[in-house]
């Protein structure tokens, strides 16, 4: 509810432990909800590298297209 910080470090935490395992689904998964999460805290230069980890691992998800064009679309205004 409205407390990013603590939502963002656990999403990093949950990067961390992702890379650590070698769990690709995990590493694209843990970057979309980190990247929305920096979105909606207002941090898009942030979210940039986690919607880029995101997009390397999953090219083609809707998902992660539309939350790139999202922010994009936050960027320009």
């Amino acid at each position: 509810l409205s407390d990013y910080v603590s939502a963002i470090l656990n999403a990093k935490l949950c990067i961390e432990l992702a890379q650590k395992n070698d769990w690709e689904q995990e590493i694209a998964e843990s970057n979309l909800y980190c990247a929305t999460l920096l979105i909606a805290k207002g941090d898009l230069e942030e979210a940039s590298e986690s919607l880029i980890e995101a997009e390397f691992r999953r090219t083609t998800d809707p998902e992660v297209i539309n939350l790139a064009n999202y922010k994009y679309d936050l960027e320009e205004g």
